[in-house]
């Protein structure tokens, strides 16, 4: 998008405060995963990769292994539809799973807005010993859940995991607001 997709605007907000509304309701400790200044961001602790270019898969495991909790909840600051009461059903179904991914359809999961225990740090270790850096090949790796959103969850529509990657999806998202 030529610029920092977290400070584009949608319904007058930086896209990236849309996830901290939505932690902020859910969460008792939020960590930013970036290597841009301090206070960037707002209040809340950054943490930056501990190697850099290595995808999204290297800032969940900076962030599990700064984190003081067991269960996390990961969730991309370019996901602005994703609804609380998702993430509630995530934590909920953690006591049974390392890693729970939500997908509107099977084949379509969400692994930048899921629940990561902090188990999960050696296996992704072990995943990048192995050349795997996408969060999606975690999926098998672990001891998994895929959570199928189902029609009548009261939080579901169509677009809760659209992605602002181009003007053009920024524009159709316009609309919800």
């Amino acid at each position: 998008m030529g610029k920092d997709k977290g400070f584009l605007e949608l319904d007058k907000r930086a896209l990236y405060t849309f996830p901290k509304v939505v932690l902020e309701k859910t969460c008792s400790e939020i960590i930013i995963s970036t290597c841009k200044p301090k206070g960037t961001f707002g209040e809340y602790p950054h943490v930056c990769d501990k190697k850099q270019d290595i995808g999204p898969l290297m800032g969940i495991l900076t962030c599990l292994e700064q984190s003081s909790y067991e269960f996390n909840i990961i969730l991309s600051y370019d996901m602005p539809l994703v609804d609380p009461r998702l993430i509630n059903d995530l934590i909920e179904l953690g006591n049974n799973h390392d890693l729970v991914i939500p997908a509107l359809r099977i084949d379509q999961p969400q692994p930048l807005c899921g629940l990561y225990k902090k188990s999960l740090i050696p296996v992704i270790k072990n995943a990048f010993k192995k050349g795997i850096t996408a969060p999606r090949k975690l999926i098998p790796l672990a001891n998994s859940r895929i959570h199928v959103i189902d029609h009548s969850a009261p939080y579901f529509t169509e677009d809760m995991f659209i992605n602002i990657n181009t003007q053009d999806d920024l524009i159709r998202i316009t609309h919800k607001y």
